[in-house]
């Protein structure tokens, strides 16, 4: 497969609404934060990969978290949260590659109050998160601009 050299995939929809939908509701029924953003992926996803608190520890605004399935083996599909620490409505978008070319990242932007995402990927290629937060969609300031890499597993 072809590596990716750094132009932007399109969204896609892995899981119908109706599941994401489903997930949604079930994470809202849960306990602690980090649970509940487990449960928006998925019971499979059962072991954290990477839990960053953005932009800094001291100033967190928000939080990413990169979740593995089936104790994080190496052929373990991915999920990412980006949850929104500021208590306000901010824009966010979440998206989430797995670095060949003929698979497309999936995104999911917007303003939210809660987080942006669940957003998944299928194993290999030592892929990349990419969180941004900003005030609203017309704001040409970032607080929160990071990527993260070989976020999926390099198999």
């Amino acid at each position: 497969m072809a590596k990716r050299t750094g132009s932007v995939r399109t969204a896609r929809a892995p899981f119908s609404s109706a599941v994401r939908a489903a997930r949604v509701a079930s994470a809202n029924r849960a306990g602690s934060a980090s649970e509940n953003l487990a449960n928006l992926c998925g019971a499979e996803y059962d072991t954290i990969t990477l839990a960053l608190r953005l932009p800094t520890d001291a100033s967190r605004l928000g939080t990413l978290w990169v979740y593995g399935g089936n104790g994080a083996g190496s052929d373990q599909n991915t999920c990412s949260v980006f949850d929104n620490n500021t208590g306000t409505s901010k824009w966010m978008k979440l998206q989430l590659c797995d670095n060949y070319t003929n698979t497309p990242c999936d995104v999911d932007q917007g303003t939210f109050s809660q987080y942006a995402g669940p957003v998944w990927q299928k194993p290999g290629g030592c892929g990349t998160v990419t969180a941004l937060m900003k005030a609203s969609s017309s704001s040409s300031t970032y607080p929160i601009n990071r990527v993260a890499d070989n976020v999926t597993n390099c198999n």
